[in-house]
């Protein structure tokens, strides 16, 4: 489970330092999950709220529910 940049957490001690938005952090989980897939094989996203917001931002494809 990755620490959202940005977010209070292991990565940052305030909230949204750098004013990301939502392309951003889009961007950020991409490479997150290329990195992990490649490692382990496909992936499930799931976030709650924000970070619910930032899975829905990704280009990487999905399936129908």
């Amino acid at each position: 489970m990755p620490d959202v940049p940005g977010q209070p957490g292991l990565s940052s001690d305030e909230r949204n330092p750098c004013e990301h938005g939502l392309d951003w952090y889009g961007a950020w989980l991409d490479a997150v999950t290329e990195f992990a897939a490649d490692r382990r094989g496909p992936l499930v996203l799931m976030g709650h709220s924000f970070g619910g917001a930032i899975a829905l931002s990704t280009s990487r494809p999905r399936s129908p529910a």
